[in-house]
């Protein structure tokens, strides 16, 4: 079974950025397309636990529907909607959340690395001058 979290991010990997509309206990996951086309994925009615997609168009309503989607059926609807609406996807090579943690640790090194230095140049010096004592007049 494939969960709502997961569908998110399924969607967004493909460059589909999902509305999250709630009605009562339902939530509807939502991605605008293009020419008023929507792809929805939501709960499935008809098989408990389990989620469904649709294709819709609002003058023309649902057009295509993917019952009991998993991870590998919900990739492939999302391809077949890009090919059916000639739409290019830019599979991210990272997510956000990746992105954040590399920014992150890559900060940490950087701070890591000018203190090293900075203590290293400190020391340097400390040692190339040794204190001069004053002269008495």
């Amino acid at each position: 079974m494939l969960s709502e979290e997961e569908a998110i991010i399924i969607l967004e990997s493909n460059n589909m950025k999902p509305n999250i509309r709630q009605l009562g206990n339902q939530k509807n996951l939502i991605t605008k397309l293009i020419n008023g086309y929507s792809f929805i994925v939501t709960e499935d009615k008809s098989h408990s636990g389990y989620l469904c997609a649709f294709l819709n168009h609002p003058e023309n309503g649902v057009l295509i529907t993917w019952n009991e989607i998993d991870r590998q059926s919900l990739s492939l609807a999302i391809k077949n909607v890009q090919a059916l609406l000639k739409i290019k996807s830019k599979s991210k090579l990272i997510n956000d959340r990746q992105f954040l943690i590399i920014a992150i640790t890559l900060l940490s090194v950087l701070i890591g690395t000018g203190y090293i230095v900075g203590a290293t140049v400190v020391s340097y010096c400390n040692i190339q001058r040794p204190e001069i004592p004053l002269k008495k007049p």
